[in-house]
């Protein structure tokens, strides 16, 4: 029941694609950047979870019918290219290279779980660069005597990554995110 209720919150019923949503490869520096444009008006900067929600996805569409939903997959994930990229700061000088390709400025950032670290980061290193700010189930970032965990490095270490971000690393919760990152969502 759980899993049913989850997989259409957050993919939709089957996961259709929807027309507005095409897919870019778009040139960064000297990285490919995979990603999906859709809709009209501000720029919108969507930055995915680690569940890796890189398809276009119904709460995308609805974000499109006010925004110019930008949705790239992070580096290593979908088609984008993750050569040179060995910590958090890489990643967001990657996006700040992604925004100088598109040539935005002033743009709306969302970031969602590890996106939103990401997001958080990028506000810092370069603020005039970005118009509003919505982090959502944030995690990683720095806080005085609380380290984050190191969730990329144990990103294929299935127990840990569970044990690290469920508070029942059997639990159904966990089970179905699981399944997302695993990309095993038939029969939903």
């Amino acid at each position: 029941m759980i899993r049913k209720t989850f997989t259409k919150l957050v993919y939709g019923l089957k996961t259709k694609l929807h027309e507005s949503g095409k897919r870019h490869d778009v040139i960064a520096f000297d990285h490919r950047v995979d990603l999906q444009r859709g809709g009209e008006g501000a720029p919108l900067l969507y930055l995915h979870s680690l569940i890796g929600e890189t398809r276009w996805l119904p709460f995308h569409q609805k974000l499109a019918r006010t925004f110019d939903v930008i949705a790239p997959a992070h580096p290593g994930l979908g088609g984008t290219e993750s050569a040179g990229i060995d910590s958090i700061e890489d990643v967001a000088f990657h996006y700040l290279d992604l925004l100088d390709a598109l040539e935005l400025r002033n743009v709306n950032l969302v970031g969602v779980s590890f996106g939103g670290w990401i997001a958080a980061e990028l506000a810092v290193r370069a603020p005039e660069r970005f118009g509003r700010l919505v982090l959502v189930d944030t995690f990683g970032l720095e806080v005085a005597d609380a380290p984050a965990a190191d969730v990329g490095a144990i990103r294929n270490d299935v127990r840990a990554l569970r044990s690290r971000i469920f508070a029942e690393p059997d639990g159904p919760m966990a089970e179905i995110a699981q399944k997302a990152l695993d990309g095993d969502f038939a029969g939903a």
